[in-house]
């Protein structure tokens, strides 16, 4: 699956992903432009958490 967002939005669910608490997601570093994958599983989990 493929997500085109802006990097704000990235950095929130790469946090979720590993599982690094929300207010410590501004640290994670997203290339502009770079690919970032997901699996529709790790993104269904995320969702739940949410």
């Amino acid at each position: 699956m493929k997500i085109i967002s802006h990097g704000a939005v990235i950095m929130t669910l790469l946090a979720m992903k590993r599982n690094i608490p929300f207010e410590q997601s501004h640290t994670i570093e997203v290339d502009n432009a770079s690919p970032i994958e997901f699996s529709i599983e790790e993104l269904e989990g995320i969702r739940e958490r949410l």
